[in-house]
C-alpha cells in the first residue's frame, strides 16, 4: 500500500472505524447473496457481514451501510466484488480423497468418447486440478473438465493454477512430482500446475442455481460442500440441475455432510456422498 498524507486521511469520513450494520441493513445484503449465490446469511453472520465490507466503506467514502448497498445496485463491479467478499472460498486438494478413487474407478472403466467431469462451486481450482490429474493418470481416452464458480475474482485465481507451496502436502507424492512445478527466487513460495494440465481445465463463471453455460452431459458432477449452505429450495434446485447434468449412470459427488433426498428419484447411492443415475 502506498504512503498517504495527513490531508488524505482526514478527507475519509471521520467516523468510519464506527459504522455498525444495522438489523434491516443487514437483511439487504442477505437478500442481495440470497439472489446472486443462493447462500442463507442467517442473522448470527451479521458481524462477519460488517467486518467483510467495512473496508469497502472507507474505500468508498460511504458513512453507513445503506450508501454502500445503494452503489451496489449501481456498479456491477462492486457489487461482485461484494458477492466475492461475502461468499466462503475454502477448499483443499483432494479433499475426501475416498472421491477421488471413485473417480479413478470410473475413468478406468469408462467407454466413453470423451469423459467429462464439471466442477461446480470450485472456488480456487484445487478441486478441479485434483479431477484434472487423476484423469489424466486414468482415462484411457479423451477428457476434459469445465470448472464453474460465480466468483470472477476466485476464477482468474484458479486459472493461474498458482497455490502456496504448503498445498503441496496434500497432493500424493507421484502426482506433485509429474503435474506441479515449484516456484524459484521470489516464488519460492508458490507453486503452479503443469500447463499440460491447466490447457485441460475450462473456468467459467456461473451459478449452481442456473443451468451452466456448457451444454455437455458428464459422466461426473461434482457439487461437494455448497448446498449445505442454501436454504432447502436452492438446495434442490441446485441438485436438480446437477443431475440433470449428467449421464445415465453418472456419478454426482456431494460434501461429506450433504446427501440426496432418501427417495430422490432416478438416483442410487454407491457410497457415502456420492450417488449413481439410473
Amino acid at each position: 500500500m502506498k504512503n498517504q498524507s495527513a490531508s488524505e486521511f482526514e478527507r475519509w469520513p471521520a467516523a468510519w472505524t464506527a459504522v455498525s450494520l444495522r438489523d434491516d441493513e443487514f437483511q439487504r445484503f442477505a437478500d442481495l447473496i440470497s439472489e446472486a449465490a443462493g447462500v442463507h446469511l442467517a442473522p448470527i453472520k451479521k458481524s462477519l457481514v460488517q467486518g467483510r465490507l467495512s473496508a469497502r466503506l472507507r474505500a468508498l467514502g460511504c458513512t453507513d451501510f445503506l450508501s454502500y448497498h445503494n452503489i451496489l445496485q449501481q456498479d456491477h463491479a462492486e457489487r461482485q466484488r461484494a458477492i466475492d467478499l461475502l461468499t466462503t472460498h475454502e477448499t483443499s486438494f483432494f479433499r475426501h480423497s475416498s472421491h477421488f478413487e471413485a473417480l479413478a474407478e470410473m475413468a478406468r472403466r469408462s467407454d466413453s468418447a470423451e469423459f467429462r467431469v464439471w466442477s461446480a462451486a470450485c472456488s480456487s481450482g484445487e478441486e478441479a486440478y485434483s479431477i484434472a490429474m487423476i484423469l489424466a493418470e486414468h482415462c484411457r481416452g479423451a477428457w476434459s473438465v469445465v470448472a464453474t464458480d460465480i466468483s470472477q475474482g476466485i476464477l482468474a485465481q484458479a486459472a493461474r493454477g498458482e497455490f502456496r507451496i504448503e498445498q503441496k502436502q496434500q497432493v500424493p507424492p507421484a502426482l506433485l512430482k509429474r503435474y506441479c512445478l515449484r516456484g524459484v527466487d521470489q516464488r519460492a513460495h508458490l507453486m503452479k500446475i503443469s500447463r499440460q494440465l491447466r490447457e485441460r481445465v475450462r473456468f467459467m463463471q456461473a451459478s449452481v442455481l442456473a443451468p451452466p453455460p456448457f451444454g455437455e452431459l458428464c459422466d461426473a458432477v461434482f457439487l461437494r460442500n455448497v448446498i449445505i449452505y442454501f436454504p432447502e429450495s436452492n438446495k434442490q434446485r441446485a441438485l436438480q440441475i446437477a443431475i440433470s447434468r449428467l449421464k445415465r449412470g453418472g456419478r454426482l459427488f456431494l460434501g461429506g455432510s450433504e446427501s440426496l433426498r432418501p427417495q430422490q428419484p432416478g438416483m442410487r447411492m454407491v457410497q457415502p456422498a456420492v450417488y449413481s443415475k439410473q
